[in-house]
């Protein structure tokens, strides 16, 4: 019901919990429930005692913690939504609870969201050790530790995700990143082009793949042609329309596959929507010398 935007039911069957006799970790969660209901509608003192209620009883559990850093965050105070997730950590971590991967990773987030990317990697990591068949909190901790530069461990983490959610497409496509980044640009390639066969939704993966692809290609490297950047870099055109730089790796793939007239097209969307690219206009230029313009 809380989730379904529906508070007073939510607040109305956690009464009707509390109102029997039940035991300490199941009055717990429905003080939880009845502290977010209560907060939907505006009554924050309440709330909060419900919070304070369901923390007395179920020290070990991360939500009541969860709860109050959501709280805080729906109303734009990041610095309270971080003291409750750093007082949480703190009060689970004395304990030794071992359900604290949840909160950790809200912790992360929040601390990424605030650009303290060191201390995100530390919780992440954290919650790793807590959880280590979460597959998510490993693909995030790859990814900032790309990010960061650490693409070694990068590697290391977003293989042991895909062991927990194997083709799991954004774990690919960080691999592939990863991989890249640390000069092993062909695995890059297959770890790019089993996220694209996944069809993920976002663009990214298919700019990447094309643009890596138009790397090899320039590089000679056996097996990759510009036909095969071509159908990456369309298909990203067909998620992000207003992607200057997929426009703009499309002209050029297409300018190396001989199809001067389409690369003129590509060129001109790209500079559209993002004017002033010298290295566009500079293909926008060479492709206008080919077809003699």
């Amino acid at each position: 019901a809380v989730a379904a935007d529906q508070p007073a039911l939510a607040r109305e069957v956690a009464k009707k919990i509390l109102s029997g006799e039940v035991e300490a970790r199941v009055a717990g969660r429905a003080h939880t429930l009845l502290g977010q209901a209560l907060a939907c509608e505006g009554h924050d003192a309440e709330a909060f005692e419900h919070y304070r209620r369901a923390a007395a009883l179920i020290p070990d559990d991360p939500d009541p913690w969860r709860a109050i850093a959501r709280h805080f965050s729906q109303r734009g105070d990041s610095g309270q939504a971080l003291a409750a997730l750093e007082a949480g950590r703190q009060a689970l971590s004395l304990i030794a609870a071992p359900d604290a991967a949840p909160l950790l990773a809200d912790l992360a987030a929040l601390y990424e969201a605030l650009g303290r990317q060191t201390e995100a990697i530390t919780a992440l990591r954290e919650a790793c050790a807590k959880a280590p068949q979460a597959a998510d909190e490993h693909r995030r901790l790859g990814a900032l530790l790309r990010q960061q530069g650490h693409e070694g461990e990068a590697i290391r983490v977003l293989q042991r995700a895909l062991q927990l959610a194997p083709q799991e497409a954004q774990t690919l496509h960080e691999l592939g990143l990863a991989l890249e980044k640390a000069g092993r640009l062909e695995e890059a390639l297959a770890a790019l082009q089993q996220s694209a066969l996944a069809q993920p939704q976002p663009a990214d993966p298919y700019v990447d793949l094309g643009r890596l692809t138009l790397i090899l290609c320039r590089r000679n490297s056996n097996g990759c042609s510009p036909l095969q950047a071509i159908a990456a870099l369309t298909s990203a055109v067909e998620r992000a329309p207003d992607c200057a730089e997929a426009h703009a790796l499309l002209a050029e793939a297409r300018q190396m596959a001989g199809d001067a007239e389409s690369a003129l097209a590509s060129y001109e969307r790209a500079l559209q929507l993002k004017p002033g690219r010298v290295e566009w206009s500079l293909g926008f230029g060479q492709v206008c010398l080919d077809l003699h313009q």
